[in-house]
Parts: structure tokens; sequence; C-alpha cells
């Protein structure tokens, strides 16, 4: 994806952007979890769908990248990135 990310844009991130390890962590925090299923029944998607958005293989939409990111209180540049683990 090409430009600056904003809440305003309709697309979905797609696969290919991650959630960082260190934003998931932050997310546990946060809402006083131990485990990622958690987080995962939090966001409203599976466990096995929370992982593929760690490895990049869940294509998360921007609206819920966005409620994410103001849950943990981070920018989408830090808690999502592109590539590879």
């Amino acid at each position: 994806m090409n430009g600056t990310l904003t809440r305003e844009s309709s697309a979905d991130l797609g696969t290919g952007y991650r959630l960082t390890k260190a934003a998931a962590n932050q997310a546990k925090t946060v809402l006083g979890f131990t485990k990622y299923e958690e987080v995962a029944q939090h966001m409203g998607i599976s466990r096995r769908s929370f992982f593929r958005l760690l490895s990049g293989n869940y294509p998360i939409s921007l609206n819920q990248a966005a409620d994410f990111c103001d849950l943990i209180g981070w920018p989408l540049a830090e808690a999502f990135q592109r590539g590879e683990q």
C-alpha cells in the first residue's frame, strides 16, 4: 500500500502487514490479559486468525487496525509493519 495510512481510508491493510509482537504484548498489558487468545477474542477474531495477523497472513481492515491502535495508544506505523517478522 502506498501513501500514508489514515483512518478515513476505506481500504484493507490486506495481507503483508503484520501486527508486531510488541503491539500484541502491549494489548495484553492494556487489557489485563495473559494470553494472545484473550486479545483475539477481544478483537472478535479467532486465535488462529490472530496468529495469522502476527505473521502478516490475515487481511485486517484499516478500521480494525485503527481501533486496535486506539486501544493500545500506538500509531499504525508502529503497531503494524509490512513484511515478515
